[in-house]
């Protein structure tokens, strides 16, 4: 909306034109159409549509535009921020806050400030006697345990513009919440054998067996985000085009949360836990928590497979294992056919277990567990922000990975959200 209601300055031979900063023009001669007042405390935006000089804290389409560029800024992004949109400071603090020009209609009513240069004395609001119904918030928003998660505004974002056993190696940045969980064995050293997911500044997703009734010569001891090679420990890591993400974060566990029915009634049921940090993580385009599957991040329909990244075993008897992070896509498979399939192994699949997969070569694998099964959402709200929510967590599967026609089973996030937010109160 910023970039509609800010450049364009209408079409020419089938071209749209733009409103160009006169410092930012190279080459020969443009024309180009100058916007009155911007930089000088006035507000307008093309075709008269109403603007609102405001801290640009205070509009959310702006912040989130400065969120979706890359940093750091190329030296234009600076020039076009303060001709483009800079009309005035807010000292109010004692601090000098810049203050742009953001569409009225991106603001809520009590985000509103009068513009600098407005000379009419502000008019008293009319009284009416019409009164509106606001529908009730669902259920999780008032929940206390919400608060800890990630914000719906911002999670589940990849800041990767392309999109295991026969997977693909992942782009740096790809799924910034995906987790290492770590193990101290005998004689000190750390190996990390399970994934998990970041779903809040302060707590991971993961699979209870990786938690617990863990062999006695290993103890959960590390929590790694922001990691990308296992291979490099101590480097950073960086992409062909030379952005480079900061060194991986470890923490240890604080407050270890299994399901209290996990193995119960039946083994592998409730394989699900949430682990609290001893502090939060820093937040960066490289570490960023996931979306959890509430309705408003939900699709209607189901078009795409999801996705399942990790650093476990890459191939299908479980020997080799990726120091690098890997994703593969893996269909949902017909619920009956996949519990009559493993109910011939005596294995009960219950109403909190997804399955997916059963591609030959393609699959989760030994060391995978815990990781997150990943939907990409896009809405009618969000068309162009589409989101990344966890809607299962790798649980178990055949001894030989990626077996044709047998699905891994995942544990259904979406039957355990009240329990999730319970524990995060802790």
């Amino acid at each position: 909306m910023l970039l509609k209601e800010s450049f364009f300055c209408g079409q020419e031979a089938g071209q749209i034109l733009t409103c160009c900063p006169l410092s930012g023009i190279k080459g020969e001669e443009v024309k180009v159409q100058e916007r009155s007042g911007f930089g000088s405390g006035q507000c307008s935006l093309q075709h008269g549509k109403s603007a609102t000089c405001v801290s640009y804290g205070d509009c959310f389409p702006f912040t989130l535009m400065l969120n979706n560029l890359r940093k750091p800024f190329p030296p234009a992004v600076p020039i076009i921020m303060k001709e483009v949109y800079l009309c005035g400071t807010d000292s109010s603090t004692g601090i000098p806050i810049p203050k742009i020009c953001c569409p009225t209609d991106a603001l809520s009513s009590k985000k509103l400030s009068a513009p600098l240069t407005s000379n009419t004395p502000a008019k008293k609001p009319k009284t009416t006697t019409t009164t509106t119904t606001k529908a009730p918030d669902p259920w999780y928003k008032n929940h206390p345990g919400f608060k800890k998660l990630g914000n719906l505004e911002t999670c589940g974002r990849s800041f990767v513009t392309q999109r295991i056993v026969g997977g693909k190696v992942a782009e740096l940045g790809q799924y910034p919440w995906l987790i290492n969980i770590g193990y101290t064995v005998t004689g000190g050293e750390v190996e990390f054998k399970c994934g998990g997911s970041l779903i809040g500044p302060r707590h991971i997703l993961t699979a209870a067996h990786c938690v617990t009734g863990l062999p006695k010569s290993y103890k959960f001891s590390t929590v790694r985000v922001g990691e990308f090679d296992l291979g490099k420990e101590g480097e950073v890591d960086c992409d062909n085009d030379g952005w480079c993400a900061p060194l991986p974060q470890d923490f240890t566990p604080e407050l270890v949360l299994t399901h209290p029915d996990y193995n119960k009634p039946s083994r592998f049921q409730n394989d699900i836990a949430v682990v609290k940090l001893d502090a939060d993580v820093v937040e960066h385009d490289y570490v960023s928590p996931v979306c959890l599957p509430f309705t408003e991040m939900m699709p209607e329909e189901v078009k795409i497979d999801p996705e399942v990244a990790g650093w476990g075993a890459i191939d299908i008897y479980a020997r080799r294992f990726s120091d690098v992070l890997q994703y593969v896509s893996v269909p949902f498979t017909d619920s009956s056919n996949c519990t009559e399939l493993y109910k011939k192994q005596r294995v009960t699949v219950g109403g909190g277990q997804l399955c997916a997969g059963g591609k030959k070569g393609e699959d989760s694998c030994s060391g995978d567990s815990g990781s997150a099964l990943m939907l990409e959402v896009t809405s009618e709200k969000r068309p162009y922000d589409p989101r990344v929510t966890q809607v299962g967590i790798v649980s178990f599967g055949p001894r030989r990975c990626a077996s044709k026609g047998v699905p891994a089973i995942y544990t259904k996030v979406e039957e355990y959200l009240e329990w999730i937010l319970d524990v995060m109160e802790k």
